[in-house]
């Protein structure tokens, strides 16, 4: 026993020139170069049989609840007509396509198993020399000579094949064991799709003529001046809809569900074989040469194999609609897939349960960028289209885009002195705003804006300029401002320093911040265009607005107002800090004229351009201090990075704003 192992393993070791899934393979199964055909045959078929996909028995309940999958968005309307729950028919939808997607990567999956190919096409060279034993030496490997890569397996698996026979007991044998069997596989696979063909072709005809019946009627009432009342009073309409919808598409699955089970090529295929066949029979009987017998058996035998070459090579390389992975191992499948055959039923449970949780891995969690992605659009579209509460709308309208000396002060109030050193705009982001209410106590930092202002300040002494804080707190929140929205203002709450509670409300504001931002910013270009004309601002001196996440759009349309109107200074930069996916057309229109610096420092500033893409746009990535998370935590620390480096004199930093004087001359 332990040398016929030994040698199984030299023998399947000897595999050179042969595809990389047949050593896996014939190790799995236990066979060697030379062993009997007979009992690779059973062995193999056996291993193809148990992975055998039984596809074209499942096929038609797949199709059926794809069909249903379908219509199920159909059900949407009854939300309005008939008030059903939203949420029951939503999470009929989420079911259907779920379950959709998991058929369509169990297709792929069981459709591509590399090791059920493998097995059928050894079974079958396998049964190819079983039949051809004593009567053709090397005739089934001279009938894959058009295959190079499968022609040695021939070899390995048949073996020597001596010709000992008498005529007449090698051809009657032959006719019974190949011919005669083949010929009656071919006739009943035959009956069996012209059958099948018949009966989707009736189903596919009645279903377009119920389509044409539904047509004309609903054509007819609309003929009827009170064809809407009549309508609505009979229900027809649901008829007229989700009928006449479902009877198409049944007729297009049935042509589906054809072409899933190869209804045309089969019946083609089964009588081309049935007639080449039936000539070779007569052929075989009238034969009274070895000669002869032996090049009419290596035709059978060429077209018969060639056959199961032609489904190998289809099935090893069809293209899957829906994939869960990009490559795949077949060698490293095949021994996962006998390692499973084997294994017992609690195994196998659990080797299900593993695959299962791969599945939801790759398909559903690799998929989460496009459940995010509806979510975003989902209740952006929602936050355009809900009623504005009119009441907070007023309020908002008087808040937009306030002017604010500092946290304490109730307007901006510029000072003469720091006016002649130049301008700095600072700009908030989402979900903040200005310290206007004292939130902060004693012995608590202070808000970035004011920390940012003080340092200058700080830093600069006589030479600081005009500082102004853009205060857009309430636009900066744009779901509390629906009077039907998805978040909701109670009451004692201000609203710019409530943060959603939901998901919802975190998305809708997500997905309108910008659109908000820079209408803001647009406002405070022109409260600043009224201040430079009025004298408040010097537009002789340096100008930099800087702005924090959504607050780079804010300074980024403001700057753009100034140069469009022409009353932006000579000297001029915009700062934008971790600000997400900027539109990079507004950022080219404005640095044709200013330069732009961008830092980077969270994942969620993303879309940003590299450095140089145009001139004057610098882009930093910072890095950051250890035990910061990537998104939120980075997304601060670049405020807070650009404060220090006001103070520190970092060269990528504060260092490159316009309103520092010049250096001193030697």
């Amino acid at each position: 026993m332990a040398e016929g192992m030994e040698r199984a393993v030299e023998e399947v070791q000897d595999t050179e020139g042969m595809p990389s899934w047949a050593p896996p393979l014939f190790s799995v199964l236990r066979i060697f170069r030379g062993g009997d055909p007979a009992k690779i045959l059973v062995k193999a078929g056996g291993m193809a049989d148990r992975l055998a996909p039984n596809i074209r028995r499942t096929i038609r309940y797949i199709l059926a609840f794809q069909g249903v999958a379908v219509l199920a968005p159909l059900l949407w309307f009854l939300v309005v007509r008939h008030r059903w729950p939203a949420a029951y028919v939503s999470y009929a939808v989420v079911f259907c396509t779920l379950v959709l997607i998991a058929i369509c990567w169990w297709l792929r999956w069981r459709g591509m198993q590399y090791a059920r190919t493998g097995a059928r096409l050894v079974g079958e060279i396998a049964r190819s020399g079983v039949a051809t034993k004593g009567i053709a030496e090397k005739a089934t490997e001279e009938a894959l000579n058009s295959e190079p890569t499968l022609k040695p397996l021939a070899s390995w698996i048949v073996g020597e094949n001596p010709e000992e026979y008498r005529l007449e007991d090698a051809r009657d044998e032959y006719l019974k064991r190949r011919v005669d069997d083949q010929l009656d596989y071919y006739r009943r696979m035959l009956e069996e799709a012209i059958v099948e063909r018949r009966r989707l072709g009736r189903i596919v005809t009645f279903s377009l003529d119920g389509s044409l019946f539904l047509a004309v009627a609903g054509l007819a009432v609309s003929f009827n001046a009170g064809a809407d009342r009549w309508l609505r009073l009979s229900g027809s309409d649901y008829i007229l809809g989700f009928v006449g919808a479902a009877l198409p598409l049944v007729a297009l699955l049935m042509q589906l569900l054809g072409s899933s089970l190869e209804l045309d090529r089969r019946t083609g295929r089964y009588a081309q074989q049935i007639e080449f066949l039936e000539s070779v029979r007569k052929k075989l009987l009238a034969l009274e040469d070895r000669d002869a017998l032996r090049s009419t058996v290596q035709e059978v035998e060429r077209v018969l194999l060639g056959e199961v070459v032609e489904w190998y090579y289809q099935a090893k390389f069809s293209e899957p609609y829906y994939r869960s992975k990009s490559k795949i191992n077949d060698a490293a499948e095949i021994r996962e897939v006998a390692a499973r055959v084997e294994r017992s039923w609690i195994e196998r449970i659990v080797s299900g349960v593993g695959v299962s949780a791969g599945f939801v891995g790759r398909v559903i969690f690799g998929r989460l960028l496009v459940v995010a992605l509806s979510v975003v659009i989902t209740t952006g579209l929602i936050s355009l289209h809900v009623p504005k509460d009119p009441i907070e709308t007023s309020r908002l309208r008087q808040e937009d885009g306030r002017l604010l000396s500092s946290a304490e002060a109730q307007d901006w109030d510029p000072v003469p002195n720091r006016v002649k050193n130049g301008f700095l705009l600072i700009a908030h982001g989402l979900h903040d705003g200005v310290d206007t209410q004292g939130k902060f106590g004693e012995g608590e930092e202070a808000h970035w804006m004011t920390r940012m202002q003080e340092a200058v300040k700080s830093h600069l002494g006589a030479s600081a300029p005009e500082i102004c804080l853009v205060n857009w707190h309430l636009a900066a929140n744009p779901s509390h401002f629906s009077l039907t929205g998805l978040e909701g203002v109670k009451e004692g709450d201000e609203p710019g320093n409530v943060i959603p509670t939901t998901p919802q409300g975190w998305m809708q504001n997500v997905a309108a911040i910008r659109p908000a931002a820079e209408e803001i910013g647009e406002l405070v270009g022109y409260k600043l265009a009224r201040a430079i004309r009025s004298g408040d601002i010097d537009n002789t001196r340096p100008m930099h607005f800087v702005g924090h996440s959504a607050g780079g759009f804010v300074v980024l349309h403001a700057a753009t107002v100034l140069t469009d109107l022409g009353l932006a200074p000579p000297e001029f930069r915009v700062t934008m800090l971790d600000t997400p996916v900027p539109v990079k057309a507004h950022l080219e229109h404005l640095l044709k004229t200013t330069p732009i610096d961008f830092y980077k420092t969270s994942a969620f500033a993303t879309g940003i351009p590299d450095s140089g893409f145009v001139p004057n746009f610098t882009k930093f990535g910072l890095e950051l201090p250890e035990g910061i998370d990537p998104y939120t935590g980075a997304h601060s620390h670049a405020h807070q990075w650009y404060i220090d480096s006001i103070a520190s004199g970092d060269e990528n930093g504060f260092l490159r704003s316009p309103l520092l004087p010049p250096p001193a001359a030697d």
